[in-house]
């Protein structure tokens, strides 16, 4: 069985490194680590790739959103069989730790971890071992186990878990539901949880109750508001909610594998953006205009952090920059010179691109052309992507599917 090992972290570079040292130290079966950063401004990045760790470091989106991260890379791009999540708080305190989460993940297909902390008063049946696990209506989210078999039956987080609270409760009820690692839901009880015991530290253990933070009691209420809401939805969930989410997603996880993959954007009423040949400037057009011979289609990338606007010419890509305070663009080589976009995901469908406090925009009044001066996003700032795909660079001719 392969075993992949993925720590979530966001901002605690120092907890960070402790947990990996404990990990590396007391972990003897054959294992790949990564490190899944939920864009921290710390300097979590330089201090993970000087340990010679892999690192996948993208926007901040949320701890469902990072813990999808996690789970998706290692079953689909590390193709790994059992999975074991470490919060970046938790690390183990004895060698050949991961023998019963692999063993328990092998029985059950999903296992979490049963906190020593709460003492035994929530613990019921079983020995905490992984043939007997306690049994419980409580559970943790510090560490958990997940098989490649249970991810493709039932999915992943969802996604419209924005914030902190209940996303891995509400997952762990799917994986239940279909039948890994716990009992379901009955008229006479909650649903109950399968838990090991596992000698693990948890540092932060209040902080992850969060029991007097009025901050996280409310994201709790909104989490609980998305569990309603969902509850009657299909039992496997991908990753993302409408195209936008996935194509996010996935050039997220591309970063990670050096491949690149652009993008159309196109407005509410499918006008596409594209560049005059002739003066430079960038005007949102129908789709027929975008390869004639006045206009060129403008392509997007998005790296995990950032997007840029960017041509195709001669087999290369060119990055555009804007000719401030004109409204015209110029194209250059290199990408750390160009306009770059935070891609704010709209809780429906579309995004918004924000630069430096102004979103872009389609002036529907002033020819269509495209605009970086409104300080707050209506429908005239929702784009879509559009005809997108995997590819490495330089881009491939075609690029439209047949």
């Amino acid at each position: 069985m392969k075993l992949g090992i993925a720590i979530c972290t966001y901002n605690r570079v120092e907890t960070l490194v402790q947990t990996i040292a404990k990990v590396r130290m007391h972990t003897k079966a054959n294992y790949q680590l990564v490190v899944v950063d939920d864009g921290s401004t710390d300097d979590t990045i330089e201090r993970v790739e000087r340990l010679g760790i892999k690192v996948l470091s993208s926007r901040n989106r949320g701890i469902a959103w990072n813990k999808n991260r996690a789970l998706y890379y290692m079953k689909v791009v590390a193709k790994t069989d059992a999975i074991i999540l470490l919060e970046d708080d938790t690390f183990p305190l004895e060698d050949y730790w991961e023998q019963a989460w692999i063993k328990a993940i092998g029985q059950w297909g999903h296992i979490n971890l049963a906190a020593r902390h709460w003492g035994t008063a929530l613990f019921r049946d079983g020995n905490g071992s992984p043939e007997q696990p306690y049994k419980s209506e409580h559970v943790s989210a510090q560490c958990a186990g997940f098989s490649s078999e249970c991810l493709e039956n039932v999915g992943y987080m969802d996604s419209r878990f924005r914030g902190w609270g209940m996303e891995h409760v509400e997952h762990t009820n799917r994986l239940i539901r279909a039948g890994y690692g716990g009992e379901p839901i009955t008229p006479i009880h909650r649903p109950v949880y399968y838990l090991i015991d596992s000698n693990l530290e948890i540092l932060h253990q209040d902080e992850s109750v969060g029991v007097n933070d009025s901050r996280k009691q409310a994201l709790i209420a909104e989490s609980i508001e998305v569990c309603i809401a969902t509850s009657r939805d299909k039992l496997k969930r991908d990753p993302w909610i409408n195209d936008e989410e996935m194509s996010v997603f996935i050039s997220e996880i591309n970063s990670s594998k050096d491949n690149k993959m652009f993008f159309y954007l196109r407005t509410d009423d499918n006008m596409f953006i594209a560049i005059n040949k002739n003066n430079g400037r960038v005007v949102f057009v129908g789709e027929s205009l975008l390869f004639s011979d006045e206009w060129q289609g403008v392509l997007s990338f998005y790296d995990g952090k950032s997007l840029r606007l960017c041509i195709e010419r001669d087999d290369e890509v060119y990055y555009l920059v804007r000719d401030r305070p004109g409204l015209s663009f110029s194209a250059i080589r290199d990408p750390a010179a160009s306009d770059r976009f935070d891609v704010v995901l709209d809780k429906v469908s579309g995004m918004y691109l924000y630069n430096q406090g102004y979103y872009l925009s389609c002036d529907r009044s002033n020819g269509n052309i495209a605009t970086i001066d409104r300080s707050e996003a209506s429908d005239w700032e929702r784009f879509f992507f559009s005809h997108f795909r995997a590819t490495k660079s330089p881009l491939s001719p075609n690029f439209f599917p047949d």
